[in-house]
């Protein structure tokens, strides 16, 4: 399998409302990426306030040079698939802190 030559990213993305359904435009609120494996993190209304979900996904190229996205992972994926998930709960944990301190006090 070949190398991916896309950039190792955690940068946030800007964020949209709504849920993460597929076809409604929206973004996630941050992406990490290590290689080929990328999680997004997605921020989704609820009556009790904002709560969080993640996605995967694997890019690959084809014979033709055309990139795609799967959600399965090979063998070798798997650590930094690992390591993309960790990334992701430790960025919502500090963002659930940072929520809880900036809330009203009861």
């Amino acid at each position: 399998m070949a190398k991916s030559n896309r950039p190792m990213s955690t940068q946030p993305v800007p964020a949209e409302s709504g849920s993460h359904e597929s076809g409604n435009g929206n973004r996630p609120v941050h992406t990490i990426r290590y290689g080929n494996v990328k999680c997004s993190i997605w921020q989704n209304p609820s009556e009790n306030g904002p709560f969080h979900s993640v996605t995967t996904q694997r890019s690959w190229r084809d014979e033709a040079g055309e990139w795609h996205d799967s959600q399965s992972f090979n063998f070798k994926d798997l650590p930094s698939l690992a390591k993309a998930v960790s990334d992701c709960h430790s960025w919502i944990a500090w963002q659930e802190r940072q929520q809880s301190r900036n809330a009203p006090k009861r």
